[in-house]
């Protein structure tokens, strides 16, 4: 986050600065160092890294931008977008879940919010597509769990849970044996 905002003061100037900021790590004993280089007042013990910036210091021009260089990145940026947004909502939630299961994101609710969506479209979309949340994450981590069984040197089962977003490692193992019908700790 202090790079990402050293690049911004950079472009912006040293005293452009978010207006709050979460962070994921635990809160220290003295939180005034965070405060006094971003600026800003910054929550700790966050779900997710996030800044938050003025959207009038955002939009601002920039005196050396070129305008011509502006028009082109915009229109590569709606093009992704748009390719972004044909991508299925089961193929949108299962790139999700692969990509962040193991920090913990699991919950409808946390996945709905990081694709852009209430709970309920989501439930709505995923239906539309004959599935469910709990099958798009049990397909999700049946197919991580095979992968990270067959990867050597192999993480403990201890360690596959928690990257499955287990709670348990005990958990993981039922989960695996209902899937495969053997347990992990048979994988060779």
């Amino acid at each position: 986050m202090s790079l990402v905002l050293r690049s911004c003061r950079k472009i912006r100037g040293a005293r452009f600065s978010p207006d709050a900021v979460w962070l994921t790590r635990e809160q220290p004993l003295n939180t005034s160092v965070y405060e006094a280089f971003f600026g800003c007042p910054v929550s700790f013990g966050s779900g997710v890294y996030k800044m938050r910036f003025q959207r009038a210091d955002v939009d601002a021009p920039l005196p050396w931008g070129n305008v011509e260089l502006a028009i082109a990145n915009d229109r590569i940026v709606q093009q992704h977008l748009a390719k972004l947004n044909t991508a299925s909502v089961t193929q949108r939630l299962n790139a999700l879940l692969v990509r962040e299961l193991h920090t913990g994101l699991r919950t409808q609710a946390d996945c709905a919010r990081a694709l852009g969506m209430s709970v309920r479209s989501l439930q709505r979309s995923l239906s539309d597509e004959q599935t469910s949340f709990r099958e798009v994450l049990e397909l999700v981590r049946y197919s991580l769990a095979e992968r990270y069984l067959r990867t050597e040197p192999r993480p403990s089962l201890t360690e596959i849970a928690f990257m499955l977003g287990f709670s348990e490692s005990s958990s993981f193992s039922r989960a695996y044996s209902r899937w495969t019908g053997c347990p992990p700790s048979a994988v060779s």
